[in-house]
This record gives C-alpha cells, structure tokens and sequence, in this order.
C-alpha cells in the first residue's frame, strides 16, 4: 500500500501505521484500509497520536507548520522517529531537507488534550510548504466528553519488524490473560512507549468488566480465554485496535457522571 503517489503531498495515518522512505506501509503494518484520519475523537487529561507523512521528490527542503482553530487548543509535541522506534523532539516550525534517496518522510504527533477542555470540534490542521505554494490535511479533532484518568506506564519496546500494535497487544495480554510485564531496557520515548501509553489511557476510561466486554465484541471471541490463545494477527492489520478504541469510548461517553 502506498502513500499518495503526487509528488507534493502531506497526509495523517493512525499511530499504528509506519511509512518507509518510499511512502509505503511497511510490510509488519498492512492489512485492511488504512482508516482516513479526518475527524478523530479524543478525551479529555489524555494524548492521542498521528503520523505525518510528507511527500515530496527526493533531496527536497521541507516546512512544516501545524495549525490550529482556536489557537492552542491542544498542545502538539512532534517526534522525528528512526528505524528502531526511538522518537526525538523537534520542534516547530519544522525545517528540514530529505535525503537523495527518500521521497517521503514521516513525523508522530502527539495531541494533549487538557482535563477542562471544552467538548467541541477544534482544527488542528498540518501545513506544508514547498515550490512557493501551501499543502494542508484537513483534520477536525472531536474534544469527547471523557476524562482519562492518570495513567503511568512503564518503558516498553519491541523488535523493529514487529507490528505496530505489538505494545498494545502486550498490554491488553497482561491485563486480560496473566501475562507478566516484560522487562525493557527501551529509554522513553520509543512509539512502543507511546501506543501502550495511549492504550493505558483507553482502559483506564472503563471498568475491566466493560473493557473486556468491549474486546470480545470487537474481535468476535466468544471468551477472553478463546482471544488469549488465538495467533497475534487481524485481518485488518494493526488498525484493528481503533475498533477497539472507538468502542471504549462510546461506552465511557455513555457512563453518568459521578
């Protein structure tokens, strides 16, 4: 799967699908069509996270800017991330120049959301400039109603090749089917890191019960048992977990309030 083949592009993917330096889906992450990032949700005290993919003809200067409508609504920390997973912060607006030998490149997104924000539709809107014209990806992020309670989570990695949920599954893994916490020699952040996170926001939202009727509804298991045993894999790649995540929150919009 690639990209967007025109040669000035700027698009938003889910934290679940890597690109390489040709714009294509790596191999560990496809499966299914990949979900258009235009309107995502996202609760409040919690981060939510996107890829940028920025295409352009090799060896091209890149800038980048992220608008917002109203200004700060959220708060963005963008990431240069390498082959291993590793993130470094960068900064905006964002100046750089692709190698020779790479048309595209990629940047993760973190949105943070403030606990009293306003539930509203908000822009939040990537920019690129190149050849003397702008390029933006309309995004309208949906502020929900649920406040994701404080979460810590430990540092977490994985083999590069691995796909992308492999963080969250380890996690649902440990909360669903005993599994123990595998010890991690990873320095935070990696994107390992950031997906258990964001997931660890996800279940704190519910009680283990709805959460793990949640589950069983999405993945069509009859038993947590019958989903702890079944292979790692979904037929839409590791996307599958937005299905996941989409449930738990309208179930978590649809709790009274205490």
């Amino acid at each position: 799967m690639a990209a967007s083949a025109a040669a000035q592009d700027i698009r938003v993917y889910s934290e679940f699908r890597r690109l390489d330096a040709t714009g294509q889906i790596v191999a560990a992450d496809r499966g299914g069509s990949p979900r258009e990032i235009l309107s995502p949700a996202a609760p409040r005290n919690a981060y939510s996270s996107f890829r940028i993919a920025v295409t352009l003809p090799p060896g091209s200067d890149v800038w980048l800017e992220i608008g917002q409508n109203p200004e700060h609504a959220v708060a963005i920390t963008l990431y240069e991330e390498n082959s291993s997973g590793a993130l470094r912060n960068v900064v905006l607006p964002v100046k750089t120049r692709l190698s020779p030998g790479s048309g595209t490149m990629t940047l993760w997104m973190d949105l943070w959301v403030k606990a009293d924000a306003t539930v509203d539709r908000i822009k939040v809107e990537p920019q690129l400039y190149s050849d003397g014209r702008w390029f933006t990806y309309p995004m309208e992020v949906r502020i929900i109603d649920p406040v994701a309670p404080q979460v810590k989570v430990a540092p977490a990695a994985a083999p590069a090749n691995a796909p992308a949920d492999a963080a969250v599954r380890a996690l649902l893994r440990e909360r669903f089917c005993g599994d123990k916490p595998a010890a991690s020699g990873a320095v935070p952040p990696t994107i390992w890191h950031l997906t258990r996170r964001n997931a660890a926001q996800d279940l704190a939202l519910l009680s283990e019960e709805l959460a793990r009727a949640a589950l069983l509804k999405v993945t069509g298991a009859q038993t947590i048992a019958e989903w702890c045993s079944a292979p790692p894999q979904s037929a839409n790649g590791p996307e599958w977990y937005l299905r996941f995540r989409d449930t738990v929150y309208r179930a978590a919009s649809k709790r009274p309030a205490p």
